[in-house]
């Protein structure tokens, strides 16, 4: 979860933080798991119904995120669908 208006406020902690911190080295992704079956969403029997992801999956996606070699991903957000604006 995000916020575009702390994300777009140049005094905010969160404006822009992959280019604010490339500079120490640091590279930022953003990891979107997708719909996962959880109670953060609603009801998990229902959401699995409706084709939600078992949560282990949506971890599954999070950890290759993290675990990329692809630094060129750095400042992007990558989901199932693959880059999503940010």
């Amino acid at each position: 979860m995000g916020s575009i208006t702390h994300a777009s406020d140049p005094t905010s902690p969160y404006y822009t933080p992959f280019v604010r911190l490339k500079p120490e080295g640091i590279l930022v992704f953003g990891a979107d798991p997708g719909l996962c079956a959880t109670n953060f969403t609603g009801d998990p029997a229902s959401l699995t119904a409706r084709g939600a992801a078992l949560p282990a999956d949506g971890g599954d996606r999070v950890a290759a995120v993290i675990k990329t070699d692809k630094l060129e991903d750095a400042g992007k957000v990558i989901g199932i669908y693959g880059f999503s604006p940010w």
